[in-house]
């Protein structure tokens, strides 16, 4: 069976302002990085299938959600990631 890691993400769409992407990381265990084309960007928690949280992804001030995914994706794979779920969603309007 495949491994499946998840990161718990945070993300504040903010529109012209250029994306900012952090990643923290709750174990200093090192996973091999991982394609960033194979991540799986999930709308909510999967509770219908194990995984292992290895850390969190925050992006702000992204211009769309297309963005927000390819940032998801990128951050996620260098770390080894092989899934990603949303768990926070807000959007600000730029005035």
């Amino acid at each position: 069976m495949r491994r499946l890691i998840f990161f718990i993400i945070f993300f504040v769409l903010c529109v012209s302002c250029g994306p900012r992407a952090e990643i923290q990381m709750y174990t200093e265990r090192q996973f091999p990085p991982t394609l960033p084309s194979s991540v799986q960007v999930l709308e909510q928690k999967p509770f219908e299938r194990k995984f292992k949280e290895i850390g969190e992804v925050r992006v702000e001030f992204a211009q769309s959600m297309t963005d927000v995914r390819r940032i998801f994706r990128q951050k996620a794979s260098g770390a080894g990631g092989d899934a990603v779920y949303i768990l926070n969603r807000e959007y600000i309007p730029r005035v």
